[in-house]
């Protein structure tokens, strides 16, 4: 879970320039009146914005952006720049929930997203290609994700995020990885010095094995264990040249030696067509005008008692949106953190934090021994559970700053995943700053080996696409052999399946209808397709569907769920459907409770007592509607969710006219 963590954690880093971490150098003349103008040329921002921001940040790897800001009371424009004008982000969020829904189709959202990328830059899209997406039709809005190749091979950590707003017709986000500028295709390694897919196995096999394990499940509710094949040291990649592991993580971005810090320099293009607003012109006269850095340091240094502190940083912002003000960070060598506001103009200071830990940080290396022993004599010291801990092979993680060293749990001989003692050292003080233990409450009956190692080995390559990856990897990007999305699988001992996290079977989420040709719905059911909605693993259209699929299909309409059964009967939320019952999920579902489950979707509810105003004409079969579920087959057919002729309540419903009826909740 720890490297699923660190994932979605430098995943953000890649995409998204961090606001609030330390800054280089900033000049006051930092702000351009030509790229302001390129930016509303590129964007055609108008002139009625009232007011006009911009500010400077930095992340840790000393890569340098500049943001502007143009808002009014209920509308904002946000635009991030790289040193070299490379548009990184942009977010204009407009969306009105009283306008009608105007995009509906996948080809129109892509074609909206293709004009908006292209006019930032024609070449970009060329790289990428679609992955994810999710076309929310009933909340009016798009998410479509571009992952980059290289070579024809995925590169784990560059992505493009786009999201459109269905009624205004308009990207309304766009977020693009930073490291994608910085990496061309030619920087590369190339495939053809890579270790062979027989080498890459051996080495897996021999340097992080599948091992025999306990895996406990349902611990919340009814815990008990299951047999596995895993990793038991969090998964590491293998270097496709040199075919040793990876010990770096391989989401962290590339660090400023590529010049990726320094102020901007600025594109210059005509931008006849773009002019300046009084406003705009005030906001720039006004950053103009600012106190240089230097002075604003003098200032500080000579009013607040920080000597021994050293100057880290300084960033710009704007304070109390009325007030620029320059933000100061300082540390000493004890890693005392001073952090200074000063008004921009004034040079008055604005706010001052000063914050001192017991122990300093350094980048050191602590020797994996020393690091063990540390672990082992605090974990002696502390533990009752010695006799259940692997004190011989302990696995062992770090990073610059820390170490971190588990102690696996031991029950009859075998390793039980994500149980032990887990302790985080801290390298340059050599003290123990997290002290953890995971022992779950739980009967450990005997296991066997099942399909055995070699077998899980085959699966866990076969099912979960071991082969080449590209990922930037500290300050290059490398070739990597590993799993997808870099996460080690889980497989059952007993048959050899694919589990999840929570130990339950990995079912392939393919959509395919064997008979859609022949279905008199076949238009609409390849259009929910292209919204990827639909039920998982089901062939035949014509037969009959279960409540859990039915609610299922329901709940898809408002974006892609996971389609694993014991879960959605977990996550419903039953009181949000009227008779509905836990126990019924795995019963047929009827006409009747269909419609009633498709209204309630819709929010109608409470409609047993309707007074009887209906046409009896509408239904040839009015009279088999009990009086209960009157109301709701009336209001569906006035709402055209439900259009049938006959009403045929207790008649049970198939797959086909199940999507005929999100079809039209849709439509």
């Amino acid at each position: 879970m720890k490297k699923l963590a660190l994932l979605f954690s430098f995943v953000i880093l890649l995409v998204t320039p961090l606001q609030t971490f330390a800054s280089q150098q900033v000049t006051k003349d930092s702000i351009n009146e030509k790229e302001v103008l390129r930016l509303k040329e590129m964007f055609e921002i108008s002139d009625e914005y009232k007011n006009f921001d911009f500010s400077t940040s930095t992340n840790p790897q000393g890569a340098k952006f500049y943001s502007y800001t143009w808002s009014n009371k209920n509308d904002s424009l946000y635009i991030s720049v790289d040193k070299d004008g490379n548009i990184i982000s942009y977010s204009n969020y407009i969306m009105d929930e009283t306008e009608p829904i105007l995009l509906k189709n996948k080809a129109d959202i892509e074609s909206v997203i293709k004009t908006f990328v292209d006019n930032i830059d024609e070449n970009i899209l060329k790289n990428y290609k679609l992955g994810q997406y999710n076309i929310d039709i009933r909340n009016g809005y798009a998410s479509f994700n571009y992952n980059r190749y290289v070579n024809d091979i995925l590169v784990l950590n560059d992505s493009i995020s786009v999201s459109v707003d269905l009624r205004s017709k308009k990207v309304n986000d766009y977020n693009k990885s930073y490291a994608s500028s910085i990496f061309k295709d030619g920087s590369f390694p190339k495939k053809s010095d890579a270790i062979s897919p027989d080498k890459a196995r051996e080495v897996l096999n021999s340097k992080e094995p599948f091992v025999l394990s306990y895996k406990v499940v349902d611990e919340y509710t009814n815990p008990k264990t299951i047999a596995v094949y895993s990793q038991i040291s969090n998964h590491k990649a293998i270097d496709a040249l040199s075919g040793k592991l990876i010990e770096d993580d391989i989401y962290n971005i590339p660090s400023g030696k590529w010049g990726m810090g320094g102020d901007i320099s600025v594109m210059d293009e005509k931008t006849d067509s773009a002019t300046l607003t009084d406003v705009e012109k005030a906001e720039l006269d006004t950053v103009k005008g600012l106190a240089s850095t230097e002075d604003t340091k003098k200032e500080v240094e000579s009013k607040l008692n920080i000597s021994g502190s050293t100057f880290k940083s300084i960033d710009l912002r704007k304070y109390n949106n009325s007030i620029y003000s320059y933000d100061l960070l300082y540390s000493s060598d004890e890693s005392s953190e001073t952090r200074v506001g000063v008004d921009a103009k004034t040079l008055e200071i604005l706010n001052y934090n000063s914050y001192s830990p017991s122990d300093t940080r350094k980048s050191v290396e602590l020797p994996r021994e020393e690091a063990t022993k540390i672990a082992e004599d605090l974990t002696k010291k502390l533990s009752k559970k010695l006799d259940y801990l692997d004190l011989k092979n302990p696995i062992i993680n770090s990073d610059e700053y820390s170490t971190y060293v588990q102690f696996p749990r031991i029950e009859n001989s075998y390793h039980v995943l994500g149980n032990g003692v887990n302790i985080t050292i801290n390298n340059s003080t050599k003290k123990v700053e997290n002290y953890y233990v995971n022992f779950s409450d739980v009967k450990f009956e005997p296991i066997s080996k099942g399909i055995g190692a070699e077998k899980a080995l085959d699966t866990a390559i076969k099912f979960s696409e071991f082969k080449e990856y590209y990922a930037y990897v500290k300050d290059e990007p490398k070739l990597l052999f590993t799993f997808k999305d870099n996460i080690a699988p889980i497989i059952s001992a007993s048959d050899g399946t694919l589990l999840n996290e929570l130990g339950t079977s990995i079912t392939e989420d393919s959509i395919a209808y064997e008979n859609i040709e022949k279905s008199k719905y076949k238009d609409e059911i390849n259009y929910l397709l292209t919204l990827n909605i639909g039920v998982p693993n089901v062939k035949d259209l014509n037969q009959k569907i279960k409540v859990s699929d039915y609610i299922y299909l329901l709940n898809s309409i408002s974006g892609p769920m996971p389609y694993e059964i014991e879960t959605i009967k977990s996550l419903i939320q039953y009181n949000q459907y009227e008779l509905l019952k836990e126990e019924d999920m795995d019963k047929n579902t009827t006409n009747k409770l269909a419609i009633r489950w498709a209204l309630n979707f819709e929010r109608y509810f409470k409609l047993n007592d309707a007074k009887d105003v209906f046409d009896k004409s509408v239904f040839s079969d009015q009279a088999s509607i009990a009086k209960e579920d009157r109301a709701y087959f009336y209001l569906a057919y006035s709402l055209s969710i439900y259009d049938g002729k006959s009403a045929s309540p207790d008649s049970e419903i198939t797959y086909e006219e199940a999507l005929h009826i999100i079809y039209n909740i849709l439509n």
